[in-house]
């Protein structure tokens, strides 16, 4: 067979071949595929090096700071062990924390068989001088001992924030409480690490003082009470509470409250005193009763606050109707103007007629010997001025002619006293009737936290008298006077108070100006005039406790215990007396109750009194 032949044969052949894979239907196994590759694992990191051995540790810098002080708080990162990162952080903080330096870094130093770490610390400047700027309540001198901060050594910074939180606490302690410390910053010197510090103080200055609630009290008339707390000053919290106490005192309010406010300007303040008024004026008629006086029938006017202006008036007319004694009719006027100049002078005028009922007794039984009606007509005119917060001083002049009458020595005996000598009327062995003109120079001292009702605090009295006779007066006499109280709180409004009361007098002093010892107000077991001498000496010991502490409901009642002692003249054998009295507050102020018994034989003495009787 020949070569052509052959081509034309197979090429039939390879179409049909084509044709009958490409059919439906038919498959055809696809050709066998080689293997994927097996994935290659990564290859291990080279292993890290073991951190080094410290083989020591060295501080670099410092100048003025011994190494040794700098290596006491370095307690990670140890010679001999490991290094770490951790520990190495919390060494750097540690002496960062010393206070002494700007910068703390460490640093690492090749070395056979490890590495030596090196802490490189740079100093804070040298302290050459304080300056203090902005005080003005609490002397530079203190804030530098306040401060703590030494001169001539390194600043440490630990050291000047507490330092600086030191000094507004000394600031708070004094009652200056928005004072703060506000800035701390250093000045630099010509040589290089040296520095001022400057202590900048922003103390807290009263912008203004503002009213709310006020009604009938003029503000000018307000604001004159607000003595220490004004404009321009520095708030102390203890001077307002000064300044709200004397407002409460004068009884022209119910409730007064204070609230400082920010200021336009800055590190200033507005106060605004929110207060409720009182009321103040009253008008009143009826019977009542004085256990010097008897039965009384009466007629007053009062006003604490005539028109807004915080002056006091009072006009009272009284007719003692007590029986075996002559009608006596007693009145008193009287004016009080707390501001007669832009100063604080006060002004009292008083005109006055009273007659009372007392006894003499005999010193060595105490028995009644006279009883006589006392009638004092006078008038006086007294002068008062502050001197600083809580000192005031007063000048008094006063005119009083005095007269008496002799009463029955029993009180029962309906038929009067003659002009002529009657035994059943022994007149009083030591009185003499004329007229007293003196002048009277006192000062008062009261740092109690209220004036009526006292928890802590004291006061003190101390007055000199003289009635030469070339002002016009039938006597010639100097008395002098001190009378003191401290109140010792116990808390829950309860407190102890002590009292001494110590006179002494020279001259002819008339018996109604001698010193009295019995009474409510001295030795309270002894009737009132029980002894009367030219010299004097008392004692008293008080426990005051509010009832509320032990019934809630009584918020208004106090209860007191008390024990009293005292002398006149100095010599004599001391008389003592105790008791038990209730205090309730009214509005009309306290009332006081008290009940006492004599210490020598136990007889019972009962008086009524309106306030405390010291």
């Amino acid at each position: 067979m020949s070569r052509p032949a052959f081509r034309l044969l197979v090429a039939p052949v390879v179409v049909a071949c084509i044709a009958l894979l490409s059919a439906p239907g038919l498959t055809q196994s696809p050709a066998p595929q080689p293997s994927p590759a097996a994935p290659q694992q990564p290859s291990p990191p080279p292993a890290s090096p073991p951190p080094p051995i410290v083989k020591r540790i060295e501080v670099s810098g410092n100048v003025k700071i011994a190494s040794e002080q700098i290596l006491a708080v370095v307690t990670q990162t140890k010679a001999g062990e490991l290094l770490n990162d951790e520990k190495l952080r919390a060494d750097v903080r540690a002496i960062n924390d010393l206070g002494w330096f700007a910068d703390v870094s460490a640093r690492f130093e090749p070395e056979q068989g490890g590495v030596a770490v090196i802490f490189l610390v740079t100093e804070n400047p040298t302290v050459v001088d304080i300056v203090i700027e902005g005080n003005t309540a609490v002397t530079a001198g203190e804030i530098r001992a306040a401060l703590g901060v030494p001169v001539g050594e390194v600043l440490n910074l630990t050291k000047m924030r507490e330092g600086a939180r030191s000094v507004q606490k000394l600031y708070a302690d004094k009652g200056f409480g928005l004072a703060r410390v506000a800035d701390l910053s250093l000045l630099p010197m010509e040589r290089l690490n040296e520095a001022r510090l400057r202590v900048r103080i922003a103390e807290g200055v009263v912008e203004a003082v503002r009213f709310e609630g006020l009604r009938k009290t003029l503000p000018v008339v307000a604001a004159r009470y607000v003595r220490e707390t004004k404009p321009g000053v520095v708030f102390n919290l203890n001077v307002l509470q000064r300044d709200l106490q004397r407002l409460f005192d004068t009884g022209l309010f119910e409730s007064i409250r204070a609230r400082p406010e920010p200021g336009a300007a800055p590190d200033s303040t507005v106060i605004t005193i929110e207060v409720k008024e009182a009321r103040t004026a009253s008008a009143s008629f009826g019977l009542g009763y004085s256990s010097s006086e008897g039965l009384l029938g009466f007629i007053e006017y009062r006003d604490r606050n005539w028109q807004g202006l915080g002056q006091s008036v009072a006009v009272r007319a009284e007719r003692a109707v007590q029986e075996g004694t002559a009608e006596q009719l007693n009145y008193e006027v009287s004016l009080n103007e707390p501001f007669l100049d832009p100063l604080g002078t006060g002004l009292d005028l008083s005109l006055f007629s009273r007659n009372s009922v007392e006894q003499e007794y005999a010193l060595l039984s105490g028995q009644a010997t006279s009883r006589f009606s006392l009638r004092r007509d006078g008038a006086t005119l007294g002068l008062s001025r502050p001197l600083d917060g809580v000192t005031t001083g007063l000048i008094r002049l006063r005119s009083e002619f005095t007269n008496f009458s002799a009463l029955p020595l029993d009180p029962s005996d309906p038929v009067p006293c003659g002009p002529a000598p009657d035994p059943r009327c022994p007149p009083p062995s030591l009185l003499t009737p004329g007229r007293v003109v003196s002048f009277q120079l006192s000062a008062i001292r009261d740092t109690r936290n209220s004036r009526f009702a006292p928890t802590s605090g004291d006061r003190i009295l101390a007055s000199a008298e003289l009635a030469p006779l070339w002002l016009g007066g039938e006597f010639d006499f100097t008395k002098l006077n001190l009378d003191y109280q401290r109140l010792f709180p116990t808390g829950g409004g309860a407190a102890f108070v002590v009292r001494l009361l110590g006179g002494l007098a020279n001259g002819t002093v008339p018996l109604q100006d001698q010193f009295v010892l019995g009474g409510p107000s001295t030795v309270r077991g002894l009737p009132s005039g029980f002894k009367r001498d030219t010299s004097i000496l008392v004692g008293n010991l008080e426990y005051r406790f509010p009832m509320s502490a032990l019934i809630p409901s009584f918020t208004d009642v106090s209860l007191v215990l008390f024990a009293d002692s005292g002398a006149a003249p100095l010599d004599s054998t001391p008389e003592t007396g105790y008791g038990v009295g209730i205090a309730i507050n009214t509005p009309l102020g306290p009332i006081r109750i008290d009940l006492a018994w004599r210490g020598l034989d136990g007889s019972r003495q009962t008086w009524l009194s309106l306030g405390a009787p010291f």
